[in-house]
This record gives C-alpha cells, sequence and structure tokens, in this order.
C-alpha cells in the first residue's frame, strides 16, 4: 500500500480496538464513526488492507448513518412536542401549575414555564436519574438469574455506545438507552452481563446471550434501525 493510501486509510478509522477476538469487523456507529476491532496480533498492513477493501461499504453506511443523524432533530421544547420513555411517546406540557422543574405523569412530561430556557439539560438529568434506577433494577435481576456478579453501573453521556463492560466489573450504559423499549433495554442488560464471562463476541458470548433473551436478533435489529431517534 502505498504511503499516501496508508495515511488516508488510517484517518478513515476512528477508533482502534484489538481484542481477544478471531476476526476483524468495522462498526458504522451512530455518529457515523468508524470502529475497528481486530484480533491483538493482526499487523497494521493487515487491518489497513482490511478496511481498505471495504471503503466503498463504509461510505455506504456512513451515508444512511449521516441521513438518520438528520432525520433525528433536535428537541425545541415546545408545548406538544413528544418526548420518549421506555419506547414510547409522551407530549411535553408547560406550565407554572407545578413545583417540579420537571416531572412525568402517567401521560405526559410536564415543565415549569421558568425551566424551559434549560429545558435540555433538565430532561437529561431526568432521564439520567431514572435511568441509574431502572437499569440497577433490570441488572440485578438478570445477574441474579446468570449468576454473575458485576461491581456497579455507571449512566454516561454516550453518544453510540449503548453500554460497556469494564475489566474489573464495572458496566457503563448511556442514559439515551432509557428511551428505548423495556425489551430492548433487557438485551443490552444482558449483552453487558454476558461479557463478565466472554469478553468478545465469539460464538460461545452469543450463547450465553441467547440462553437467556432468545430474541435478541429482533431487539439488536431495534437499536439498529432506530437507535438514531434515542436522543433529544
Amino acid at each position: 500500500m502505498k504511503q499516501a493510501d496508508f495515511r488516508q486509510v488510517e484517518k478513515s478509522i476512528t477508533r482502534l480496538i484489538r481484542t481477544n477476538r478471531k476476526t476483524m469487523v468495522i462498526v458504522i456507529e451512530n455518529d457515523a464513526s468508524v470502529t475497528v476491532r481486530v484480533p491483538k496480533r493482526v499487523s497494521k498492513k493487515e487491518i489497513f488492507d482490511f478496511v481498505k477493501s471495504k471503503r466503498d461499504w463504509i461510505a455506504e453506511k456512513q451515508r444512511e448513518a449521516a441521513h438518520k443523524a438528520r432525520q433525528a432533530r433536535a428537541k425545541r421544547f415546545i408545548e406538544g412536542e413528544m418526548f420518549l420513555y421506555l419506547g414510547k411517546s409522551y407530549p411535553l406540557v408547560i406550565t407554572d401549575e407545578t413545583s417540579y422543574a420537571l416531572r412525568f405523569g402517567k401521560s405526559n412530561f410536564i415543565l415549569h414555564t421558568k425551566c424551559r430556557h434549560d429545558a435540555k439539560n433538565i430532561f437529561i438529568k431526568w432521564y439520567k436519574r431514572i435511568a441509574l434506577k431502572y437499569f440497577t433494577d433490570r441488572i440485578n435481576y438478570y445477574s441474579q438469574l446468570m449468576g454473575i456478579r458485576y461491581k456497579y453501573i455507571k449512566i454516561n453521556n454516550a453518544q453510540s455506545r449503548w453500554g460497556s463492560c469494564g475489566l474489573k466489573g464495572t458496566i457503563n450504559f448511556t442514559w439515551r438507552l432509557i428511551l428505548a423499549p423495556p425489551d430492548v433495554v433487557d438485551y443490552v442488560v444482558v449483552h453487558e452481563l454476558a461479557h463478565l464471562k466472554e469478553l468478545n463476541h465469539s460464538p460461545r458470548f452469543w450463547n450465553i446471550v441467547k440462553s437467556i433473551y432468545p430474541d435478541f436478533l429482533s431487539a439488536r435489529k431495534w437499536l439498529s434501525d432506530n437507535g438514531h431517534i434515542l436522543n433529544i
């Protein structure tokens, strides 16, 4: 490979992750960034040859990701605007007849009029608080079912990773996952717990996931098709 081609391919890779996996894989994230996961002992030349051979596919998937990003319009926080919570959409009510900055009723979100200028941050704080409680409940349920111990969970602001697992038993979830349907949340929880047994995506790993969550392919497809709307 020519030096110029080498630099061009290197520049196209956002994240290069070496693991114990046996094959190389390219993942186009929701923000159109490129993650390349490879075995630990693969050479840079092999990696770049692989990425170069997939450049047309990468470009197509990045166009699709960009299109989805345009569809996911930023919220304006106006009366009647719809907001997701556990897979369902609820309208926003703006009023001064509430003692809370933001609260969730049975059929809507209620935002105090004086808080509209900071509505996005207020919503994110609310989602994070609810996500921590909800995800903790689900991970406690599945960790007992799977006979797996975890250390603790964290809620972060990740844009394109729904969950991740640390080597010491820490499990991270993006607050955006609380916008997804409950069955999709459960899939991500099971997925991350399974990594505490298998730190890869080997057939053994997917067998663990499937044994607990047989319909994992549907949940994974839902995230692939709809992950771009899990934002505000």
